[in-house]
């Protein structure tokens, strides 16, 4: 198995925003997300890249916007979609601060969520009343 290269943990994410290649926006549309990173898909259409570096403007719930900058890391085509990881090198420390409370917030919502889930199913498998 390959090594890990992620530096944070992801969460999914699904938001869209908009990756500047060459100062040219292309909208995108966000798999996952976290503090160091974002995997996004985009339809596929022209384009050209001279280099591996985009910025990316990413809106957060809250009326924010994050700017920053970063590496293409991982680049695919399927059918339909150019999809591709970006490492994020460079933002403002607000910004990198305002990232990583907006990651944690989606990972311990995604938390709740599965603990309420189980709580359910073992409620609904319950053969036995603790009334009983």
């Amino acid at each position: 198995m390959g090594t890990e290269r992620r530096a944070a943990m992801r969460v999914p994410a699904q938001i869209y925003l908009t990756q500047y290649v060459d100062d040219e926006p292309h909208r995108c549309f966000s798999v996952n997300l976290s503090a160091s990173g974002v995997y996004l898909n985009k339809l596929i259409e022209p384009m050209s890249r001279r280099s591996s570096i985009v910025q990316v403007e990413l809106p957060i719930p809250g009326g924010d916007t994050i700017w920053a900058k970063g590496d293409v890391m991982y680049d695919t085509f399927d059918p339909y979609f150019h999809s591709m990881g970006v490492r994020l090198t460079s933002m403002a420390r607000t910004h990198k601060r305002l990232l990583f409370e907006y990651v944690h917030e989606l990972y311990m919502d995604g938390l709740r969520r599965m603990m309420q889930d189980l709580r359910a199913g073992i409620r609904r498998k319950r053969p036995w009343s603790p009334r009983d």
